[in-house]
């Protein structure tokens, strides 16, 4: 009988989950927790079985570990198994020199495209904050880049000057084009900004390599950049999810 694997992702807004049962991905929900991961936000957490096993990726900090895990035991009595990233591990290599600094969702992303595309990769991931980490072919991590999110990129400007911006003030949509209003010009401009850092980066790691580089996309903005950029890339809203499920069935392996 296969076992049953509830898979989390916690972000610094949301939380998404997924279940595995054998080779079965099936990809469950998301919410919006922003920071307020209370029992009444973890209650929205659905599953149809019981899981066996929990295995968890988080980036919102120790108080969220602490109230995932008393969550866990109240719903399921079940200890949650949280990724950490480590030097090496199922086929790459971490660049950095003290490798628990890698965020875990970075780490687990690289591990997810390493294995379902194979090749010299960009991993980008859009959300509350936009990271980005080339991976060679064989599973070589070479570093990255962590900027403010789209979100953050506006509200910084915003609050760190004295630009006029009325409290209703709204973009309906946003791209790279020239903006025609100060909310337009800042929003558009944080958008070109992610595209030309991820485009530039690419077209240089391509030169180096003299190889092709795959461009996976993955985060809550990962749509709106995928429709922006110039540059093929392929949008996975759930990179990090499948990357948990590819070393939950490892570790079940090696059991």
């Amino acid at each position: 009988m296969p076992e049953n694997i509830l898979l989390l992702d916690i972000g610094n807004t949301r939380l998404k989950w997924a279940s595995l049962n054998g080779s079965t991905f099936l990809v469950g929900g998301e919410l919006l927790h922003a920071g307020q991961l209370d029992s009444r936000t973890l209650s929205k957490i659905s599953t149809d079985v019981l899981p066996d096993r929990i295995m968890a990726a988080c980036v919102a900090g120790n108080m969220a570990e602490i109230e995932l895990q008393e969550w866990a035991q109240r719903q399921f009595q079940r200890e949650i198994e949280y990724v950490r990233s480590v030097q090496q591990a199922h086929g790459v290599t971490n660049a950095y020199s003290d490798p628990a600094q890698l965020g875990s969702d970075r780490w687990v992303a690289m591990i997810a495209a390493h294995h379902e595309w194979q090749g010299n990769l960009c991993v980008i991931d859009a959300g509350t904050a936009l990271t980005l980490d080339l991976v060679q072919s064989d599973g070589l991590h070479l570093g990255g880049y962590i900027l403010p999110g789209l979100d953050m990129m506006q509200r910084c400007l915003v609050e760190g000057t004295e630009i006029p911006m009325s409290s209703d003030s709204v973009i309906l949509t946003m791209n790279t084009r020239l903006g025609d209003s100060t909310i337009g010009c800042i929003s558009n401009g944080a958008l070109q900004g992610a595209c030309g850092l991820v485009e530039r980066t690419i077209l240089h790691f391509e030169k180096q390599r003299q190889e092709p580089v795959i461009c996976i996309v993955a985060g809550g903005d990962g749509q709106l950049l995928v429709d922006n950029l110039t540059i093929p890339c392929i949008l996975e809203p759930d990179l990090i999810l499948r990357g948990l499920g590819y070393i939950a069935r490892s570790r079940t392996a090696i059991k």
